[in-house]
C-alpha cells in the first residue's frame, strides 16, 4: 500500500459517497489499482440496504 486517504465524513447514521471524487483522487496519483473499504462506527457488522447499494 502506498497511500491511504480518508475522503468522506458522515453523521451518526449516514455518509455521502461521491464516486467522481474517488476516481479523481485515484487519477491524481496515477494509481494502477484502488482498494475501497468502509467501517462501522457503531460496531454493528450488519449491512443496511443503502450500504449494499453503494458497495454493489
Amino acid at each position: 500500500m502506498l497511500r491511504t486517504k480518508e475522503m468522506f465524513y458522515g453523521t451518526v447514521n449516514a455518509a455521502s459517497v461521491y464516486p467522481r471524487e474517488v476516481v479523481k483522487a485515484s487519477l491524481a496519483t496515477n494509481a494502477s489499482a484502488v482498494i475501497l473499504y468502509h467501517n462501522h462506527p457503531s460496531g454493528a457488522p450488519r449491512s443496511a440496504y443503502v450500504k449494499r447499494n453503494v458497495i454493489a
